[in-house]
């Protein structure tokens, strides 16, 4: 079954998060995002983590969202400063953002980022893709 596109924040494991499952349609990038049952591809992706290799320069803010020792990057560029003009280093963060790729790199815009602390972030991922299976991988 050819994987769906799905047009709202999925959320993601870090380990998920490789160059490996970015797809590229025109100027659009989406992550593909495994439901078990089927495959979804996201544009719109839920990153949970502690902040890491916070990077500040005129243009971009970078760093990475670690959780279980694996990282995502989080890219912000100057017209977005305004979302992450709060955010340093080890505090724990919730992104919700576009997935982007620039220089062959994957990383993610950044459009909401609050800080916050959630006990179980797998147990939240593994619950959406079950309900998300149910929803999209019917075949009927």
């Amino acid at each position: 079954m050819e994987p769906q596109r799905i047009d709202a924040y999925v959320r993601i494991l870090p380990r998920e998060f490789s160059p490996d499952s970015i797809i590229r349609d025109g100027y659009r990038t989406y992550l593909r995002v495994s439901l078990g049952l089927c495959d979804v591809l996201a544009r719109r992706v839920r990153v949970y983590g502690e902040v890491s290799g916070l990077s500040r320069s005129e243009w971009r803010v970078d760093f990475s969202l670690v959780l279980g020792g694996e990282g995502v990057p989080i890219r912000a560029w100057r017209e977005y400063f305004d979302v992450v003009e709060s955010v340093s280093e080890g505090i724990t963060l919730e992104v919700l953002g576009l997935v982007r790729e620039g220089g062959g790199e994957p990383y993610v815009l950044p459009l909401i980022a609050k800080e916050k602390r959630v006990d179980d972030w797998e147990e939240l991922v593994r619950r959406d893709r079950a309900y998300l299976a149910l929803i999209l991988c019917s075949e009927g």
